[in-house]
């Protein structure tokens, strides 16, 4: 599914900044970050916040936090945010904030108390409660997911990637159709948004209805010509239909957009052998194994298509190759017996 939106963050406009005089230097260092010199602005407020006390650090704390966000600085600004709850213990601001920075490193204990601390000082806030959701879903808490969800969906019924994690709370359930209704509901509030359709595609995959599924793909790669996930996907799709000439178009079509994407290379090699071209799938696997040199399946095509080609000595290698890679497999033990066979005759 896709991944969750940066949270909200402070605005950049002066009113929001605490104690702002026009020519102060904090209202310079504001108007610094408002023109993206985020090294100036982070000076003008570290000296603003030497003297600041209360809510007004807190505020700062966030502030700066932002700002050395910006510096990708991301381990400073998580301390300024920690630092904002701790002042300021009636504002769900500033636990939000640093939930977000710790869902970003996949700390979701922490990240899971930080958003029930800012649920507790803030009960109505709509992107706590959505950002808990998707902690609790991650940790496998689908009813607690699903209550914090729609929590958040009260105050923002038509924000698509809330309405994403809602179908795929439904998928994860069993519930197909209940997924699917909510899948629909984000394409009909953000028709724009390709990573909607792929959802919806997705979903239509699962209960095998391959040309709802593939048509859902079709919309979001028109939609984002350039995202080459959106074609391997298409292309997986196809060739799930039976659709081969089409589904190696597009893994081609994602190789163009980028060429080092091993996924694409493999399965166009898969596409490529069921349609009997084996050395342009061999030629796929190849280009596997120059990227990945351990990927064993890319391997053992390229042993079965050199065998089809009468290659044998040289498809005995690549299944030796495999058999030191992984000594226990049985299945490719006897392989090399079967080929020694064939081989002595």
């Amino acid at each position: 599914m896709p991944a969750p939106p940066s949270p909200s963050l402070p605005p950049r406009h002066r009113a929001d900044v605490p104690n702002v005089r026009a020519g102060d230097p904090l209202a310079q260092a504001h108007a610094a970050f408002a023109r993206d010199d985020f090294a100036a602005a982070l000076r003008g407020y570290e000296q603003a916040l030497a003297g600041a006390t209360g809510t007004d650090a807190a505020g700062l704390h966030l502030v700066v936090g932002l700002t050395l966000q910006r510096l990708v600085r991301n381990a400073d600004a998580k301390r300024h945010y920690a630092a904002a709850v701790d002042l300021d213990p009636a504002s769900g601001k500033a636990p939000l904030m640093l939930a977000a920075m710790q869902m970003a490193d996949q700390e979701w204990p922490q990240a899971q108390a930080s958003l029930e601390d800012a649920v507790r000082r803030a009960p109505g806030m709509a992107v706590a409660h959505f950002y808990l959701g998707q902690v609790y879903r991650k940790q496998g808490d689908a009813v607690r997911a699903e209550a914090h969800l729609k929590r958040a969906q009260a105050a923002m019924p038509d924000f698509p990637p809330l309405l994403h994690q809602l179908g795929a709370v439904r998928f994860e359930a069993g519930d197909r159709e209940g997924a699917l209704a909510f899948f629909k509901a984000a394409t009909k509030a953000q028709p724009k948004d390709p990573a909607s359709w792929t959802s919806l595609g997705l979903a239509y995959a699962a209960v095998d209805d391959w040309a709802k599924a593939i048509e859902g793909h079709r919309r979001a790669a028109e939609l984002a010509p350039r995202d080459a996930t959106i074609y391997f996907r298409l292309g997986w799709l196809l060739y799930k239909a039976g659709e081969l000439d089409q589904a190696a178009s597009c893994m081609r079509e994602a190789l163009q957009r980028d060429p080092a994407y091993l996924a694409a290379h493999f399965d166009l090699g898969i596409i490529l052998g069921r349609q009997g071209k084996l050395p342009e799938a061999n030629a796929c696997f190849e280009q596997v194994l120059k990227l990945q040199p351990k990927h064993p399946d890319a391997r053992f095509w390229l042993g079965v298509g050199l065998s089809l080609l009468d290659r044998k000595d040289e498809a005995r290698q690549k299944f030796q190759e495999l058999a030191d890679l992984d000594p226990a497999n049985e299945l490719i033990r006897e392989t090399l017996t079967a080929f020694d066979a064939v081989l002595v005759h």
